[in-house]
């Protein structure tokens, strides 16, 4: 039996406290209790759980809770003073991994579905919060159907599409500095016991990260996360107490790496090989359903999908706010994550977007929730469908160092696409159909974005075709390939507009 039990201290840095209790009063979380009948769906209660944040010194089943060694919700003293040294190397690198003042921190998550969708939210919220560091570009590279088991596999094809979603957003693997991980198994090994399933993810993260820092040798640092509450399915594999127990995996990967594991070596100054980033706690999750977690945290049916596996758009929403409170006021993230002046983020809502079909060259389809990418004539699907977005960056003034087209991804399909900058900006969504819309000029594609999992976001790096129009109207088109299926975003019609987010330096 593993006896993961230091003595240490407790409590959660004041900033981030009051941070999340003012995203709790303003509705990260349901107030007061669930609905009654949540209790009632719960098909596995989790006896003798206790979210190990509030369990602290206390034990389950033999093992002492906390975040950290000891029951402590804070690191060991040495361990967040090295965490602190290396947030503050943090810095803007060009796409040769050297310091650039004009250049990109990289920001992405490491997940299956559910960090996936949840991350999106969090991305697409702090695409429009000003008091970040511009600089920062946050990528959704989790992907729906890659558990733990298989993104451990360096040559499984989750990594080459990470490094395809990258490219699309224009930032390169040397400028990546920082990672979100939330890690499970689709099917737990070991019939469930704990806490061999939960020793056997901790083996599984520990294979992620040393991946993580052989394929980006600038990640300084990663943030785990373990799953929210499983009780209301009905599937073992995801209920409780399954869910709750995953927490120990992080807590013990991180506990290994303070206790001197040589395989997490993080340190380049010492003389062993740099193996990982530092790894600290992200936000923790887990509750007990519908019963509160100290920190006010709760999770009803409502929150989560049909399947009451995977986050709805309440989960999401929770999940975000957390990433949001925690990345705006941690002491390893603050020196990188927060403004630093001098730049200026600018985020522009879609004025007008569409689709258009072949098919019916004359209709206009600029009021749809949907926008629908299809290629070219296919016998299993309709006509090729273009999209059409467009943007006004009018009284948008500075020198631009990066531009990101941000889509969210619709739930039921997957997205993706080529994307060009459209011939003409002079159209309206109203008006627009297959047989006036613009020209697309093939021989200047902007960035081709590889296939994009449900509920995630659609991330392109635009910048020659803004810099060109900064000041003014711009428009642009996606399109797909033959034989890449039907991509699905949503529309500004749907509450989730397209997005231009740009980096500027001001003067």
């Amino acid at each position: 039996m593993h006896s993961y039990r230091r003595a240490g201290a407790a409590g959660r840095p004041t900033l981030y406290l009051a941070l999340l209790a003012g995203l709790i009063a303003g509705g990260a979380f349901a107030q007061g209790s669930c609905p009654p009948g949540d209790v009632d769906l719960i098909r596995s209660p989790c006896t003798g759980c206790v979210p190990l944040d509030d369990l602290g010194p206390g034990f389950y089943q033999g093992f002492q809770g906390g975040l950290y060694p000891g029951g402590a919700n804070v690191p060991p003293p040495a361990h967040h003073a090295a965490a602190v040294a290396l947030a503050q190397q943090i810095e803007p690198l060009d796409r040769q991994g050297d310091p650039d003042p004009d250049g990109l921190i990289g920001l992405i998550a490491v997940s299956m579905s559910n960090g996936s969708q949840e991350f999106a939210v969090f991305e697409r919220r702090e695409d429009l919060n000003g008091a970040r560091n511009p600089q920062v570009v946050i990528t959704d590279t989790a992907q729906g159907g890659k558990s733990a088991d298989v993104i451990k596999d360096p040559n499984d094809n989750y990594w080459t599409l990470v490094r395809d979603r990258l490219q699309a957003a224009g930032v390169s693997p040397l400028q990546v500095q920082a990672a979100w991980i939330k890690g499970a198994d689709d099917m737990p090994c070991c019939n469930n016991v704990f806490p061999d399933h939960a020793i056997n993810l901790r083996d599984e993260l520990r294979q992620i990260v040393q991946i993580l820092k052989n394929r980006f040798p600038n990640l300084r640092l990663a943030f785990l996360s373990s799953r929210i509450y499983g009780g209301y399915s009905a599937r073992a594999e995801r209920s409780e107490p399954l869910s709750y127990e995953t927490g120990f995996a992080a807590k013990w990967l991180i506990e290994d790496q303070i206790n001197g594991d040589p395989s997490l070596n993080y340190d380049p100054d010492d003389a062993l090989p740099d193996r990982a980033p530092l790894l600290l706690w992200g936000p923790y999750l887990w509750a007990d359903g519908p019963s509160p977690s100290l920190q006010g945290r709760l999770w009803c049916r409502g929150d989560l999908e049909d399947d009451a596996v995977h986050p709805g758009p309440g989960a999401e929403a929770k999940v975000g706010n957390l990433l949001s409170a925690f990345f705006a006021a941690d002491d390893a993230t603050l020196p990188w994550f927060a403004a630093p002046g001098g730049t200026q983020l600018v985020a522009l809502d879609a004025t007008d977007d569409a689709f258009v079909d072949a098919d019916s060259g004359d209709a206009n389809f600029g009021d749809s929730p949907l926008l629908w990418v299809t290629p070219p004539t296919d016998p299993w699907l309709a006509g090729e469908r273009d999209v059409y977005l467009r943007f006004d960056a009018s009284g948008v003034s500075g020198t631009l160092l990066h531009a990101k087209l941000s889509l969210r991804v619709h739930t039921a399909n997957a997205g993706g696409g080529d994307v060009f900058r459209a011939a003409s900006h002079a159209w309206s969504e109203d008006v627009i159909t297959w047989n006036n819309a613009p020209g697309i000029d093939a021989a200047h594609l902007l960035a081709p974005v590889p296939p994009v999992s449900r509920d995630n976001t659609f991330s392109a790096r635009v910048t020659p075709a803004v810099d060109a129009a900064l000041g003014g109207p711009i428009a642009f088109a996606v399109t797909t390939a033959q034989g890449t299926g039907v991509r699905l975003m949503r529309s500004k019609e749907d509450a989730e507009p397209p997005r231009l987010i740009l980096t500027l330096r001001q003067p």
